[in-house]
């Protein structure tokens, strides 16, 4: 609709230099999750990344007396299956532990450990069945996994009855502070991360006691803090931290206090040297290596973040002016992002550029990884699809 005469001011680039690098990530906010992970994944890219979780247990009833002398039958501890990530069939070790630390805080993060002690109880599969109706006592209940807990460890139940501990479930947490599950497995290769729903019903340990008497505990997903631990030393991307030069071709994206990719634009404001720009429209597009995923699905959705002058990451004008159209959906194999007003405000020098994160959404509740093109992938590069307007050329 412009006159030709006025033609010659648009311009349109997707050649913007573009630098990546690969960061580890510290620690992520942890509690509160959607998800309680567990298990072990040993990734020829991405290393060794175990998940496991601490979580508090709550009365069903106030005020329970077990009797004089209750005899324990079994005790079992039931975690709601809500997803998988990985090989399902791969075997796994849990191990449950009683917790001897408040956890009293309402955020926690991923590297937060608790002090534990007694071995409450263990057990070994050769696979997981997220999506298969468990059988109880003959009724036919939703899918989950049943881990037996020694029953010799039900005095720990058992013996303060008459000491007031089942008053409240303040009192109650203030003696028995919840416990921690992990897997101690220890895969050559493979592996998988379980999703738990703490907040479903059948979450819970189960005392059966005195022959057709039980009592519920349920599981309090409020105070459950996930843990995540990473070990890169032989892993694909062991080498590539904090070299530029080495996430030129491929960079990558980990959940769970894993990685992340710093992108930086190292040359852009040289566009408004020759005058006023005025962005019409930057895209940051990025592909995915399909090559990469096969068993571990890259994430649906990446988050992109600004970083500031102190290394902290802040939201990107374009993300507080519109989230439904700022962008990260995975679609086609690519993710792409709308940064054009953050990009004008470098062009325009009101902001310093400082580089951007890319990052996993949900990263505390899901265990997805991601490999996607760099700066110079001849296939699959990441670029920036710059459209501007030079103000009075």
């Amino acid at each position: 609709m412009l006159p030709p005469a006025d033609l010659s001011s648009l311009g349109y680039t997707d050649t913007v230099s573009l630098r990546t690098t690969l960061v580890k990530e510290d620690s992520v906010l942890s509690t509160g999750n959607s998800a309680s992970l567990l298990g072990i994944i040993n990734d020829n890219l991405f290393g060794i990344s175990n998940a496991s979780f601490y979580t508090q247990a709550l009365l069903s009833n106030v005020g329970v007396n077990f009797g004089s002398n209750p005899t324990c039958d079994s005790m079992i501890l039931s975690l709601a299956y809500s997803g998988s990530y990985g090989d399902n069939a791969s075997s796994h070790d849990f191990q449950v532990y009683r917790v001897n630390e408040n956890i009293s805080d309402s955020l926690y993060y991923s590297n937060r450990a608790f002090i534990t002690s007694d071995v409450l109880g263990t057990y070994t599969t050769s696979a997981i069945h997220p999506t298969d109706s468990v059988w109880v006592s003959g009724i036919k209940t939703a899918p989950h996994l049943r881990i037996p807990l020694d029953k010799t460890k039900a005095s720990i139940f058992f013996s303060p009855t008459s000491s007031g501990v089942y008053t409240d479930n303040n009192t109650f947490i203030d003696y028995f502070k919840g416990i921690y599950v992990k897997d101690v497995s220890s895969p050559a290769t493979g592996g998988g991360i379980i999703y738990f729903n703490l907040l479903d019903t059948m979450s819970k340990i189960t005392l059966y006691y005195n022959g057709n008497l039980s009592f519920t505990f349920f599981l309090n997903r409020s105070k459950t803090v996930n843990h995540f631990i990473h070990d890169y030393t032989n892993s694909g991307i062991a080498t590539l931290f904090n070299d530029p030069e080495l996430t030129k071709d491929l960079s990558y994206v980990q959940s769970m206090a894993g990685v992340r990719t710093k992108v930086e634009f190292p040359f852009l404001d040289n566009l408004a040297q020759s005058g006023n720009i005025s962005v019409n429209k930057a895209e940051l597009v990025i592909t995915i290596d399909n090559s990469t995923t096969g068993v571990y699905a890259a994430h649906s959705n990446l988050f992109l973040a600004g970083i500031d002058s102190a290394g902290k990451t802040f939201f990107l004008p374009d993300f507080i002016s519109s989230q439904t159209t700022f962008g990260g959906a995975q679609s086609n194999g690519a993710y792409s992002f709308l940064i054009t007003r953050y990009v004008q405000q470098i062009l325009t020098g009101a902001r310093i550029d400082y580089g951007l994160f890319l990052v996993a959404s949900g990263a505390s509740a899901n265990a997805n990884r991601t490999v996607v093109g760099g700066s110079s992938n001849p296939n699959i590069r990441m670029k920036l699809k710059l459209s501007y307007t030079n103000i009075n050329p």
